[in-house]
């Protein structure tokens, strides 16, 4: 029987592929003029204090993340598929704790789950960038847009050494991030995670949304993109959602598993 629901609360395989749209949304785009960039650049360290703000905020939450990502055939249908359900909230140090893990076995063709991808779940797809490694980014302004009517100031975030990146064994984001022009909070990200090397990781969009009529929180990740490789090409389609946000009063430290592997 075939599952029309892309999320649902138990893993479980589907047959029909998750729907996904990337695209920005935007009504409009433009190019910047040399006093727009000045005026840009003037106020990335606005991004970077209300940044920190929403990720000290999100410290203090508790949530549910469920991931499905599905490989898709040549005639569009769902070839193979992971499943992965917990709660999440973070540690004094932003560090990740995971509870509560529920993830099917991994059917997905010619595509691993691995470290890399887990660490990712919780790192620069939920997040971006890491505010503790602002001094490994360089943030430059790349355009203005409107999205649902509010003004956005584009940026681009690239890593200022990947090879560096790279002999540290660390994940980090390759994108942009769209910012709200009188606010200063990132309203959405989108791009992939480095290095890949050997790996392919898919291109993707994080947008976010109010969470108690205060705070800009993810809501969902998702992803529709082809991961080349020398010999082949793998179609992935991905769905991230973050929802039951909550406060919660104590900490305490756990590490990661993986019961999927």
């Amino acid at each position: 029987t075939a599952n029309d629901t892309p999320v649902s609360a138990a893993p479980r395989n589907s047959d029909k592929a998750v729907p996904f749209a990337v695209g920005s949304g935007a009504r409009s785009e433009s190019a910047l003029s040399t006093f727009e960039k000045t005026e840009f650049e003037s106020y990335v360290p606005t991004l970077l204090e209300r940044e920190a703000e929403t990720i000290k905020e999100l410290n203090d939450y508790t949530f549910h993340r469920e991931v499905l990502i599905q490989t898709i055939d040549s005639k569009g249908r769902v070839s193979g598929e992971y499943h992965r359900i917990s709660d999440l909230l973070f540690d004094d140090s932003g560090g990740r704790i995971e509870r509560g893990v529920s993830s099917s076995k991994s059917t997905l063709r010619r595509l691993k789950i691995s470290p890399e991808y887990l660490e990712d779940f919780s790192g620069a797809q939920l997040k971006g960038f890491e505010l503790a490694n602002r001094d490994h980014y360089r943030i430059e302004p790349f355009m203005a847009d409107n999205i649902n009517g509010i003004g956005m100031r584009v940026y681009r975030i690239t890593p200022l050494n990947l090879n560096a990146e790279r002999d540290a064994q660390a994940r980090v984001f390759y994108g942009f991030a769209w910012v709200d022009e009188k606010t200063g909070k990132i309203f959405k990200i989108k791009g992939c995670a480095l290095p890949d090397d050997k790996q392919r990781f898919p291109m993707f969009e994080t947008q976010r949304e109010l969470i108690d009529d205060a705070h800009l929180f993810p809501v969902r990740t998702i992803a529709d993109d082809y991961l080349v490789f020398p010999s082949h090409t793998i179609h992935v389609r991905m769905l991230i959602t973050y929802s039951n946000y909550k406060r919660f009063a104590s900490r305490v430290s756990v590490i990661e598993v993986d019961s999927g592997r």
